[in-house]
């Protein structure tokens, strides 16, 4: 995210509607439409273990385990089908 906004950029397919960013304990602790499958949300983004991106009826489309997301620049999760 630009600027000192911290976040996740969350890519999924042009399909998905919505992501949800969990914790370590599946707690949803942020979540944010997506435009064509794209979108950042706002998030610490070392509290975030779990991202699931969902379809308009919300449906999981993608899920990934971050255990690896952390507060420096360069790093990158991938989602990865269900």
């Amino acid at each position: 995210m630009p600027g000192e906004t911290r976040g996740v950029l969350v890519l999924g397919p042009e399909s998905a509607a919505r992501a949800e960013l969990l914790d370590g304990k599946g707690r949803a602790i942020a979540s944010g439409s997506l435009e064509a499958g794209v979108s950042g949300v706002r998030v610490d983004p070392r509290q975030v273990t779990k991202l699931n991106v969902l379809d308009r009826d919300g449906r999981i489309l993608r899920t990934e385990a971050t255990p690896s997301l952390g507060p420096t620049l360069g790093q990158l999760g991938r989602a990865r089908a269900r």
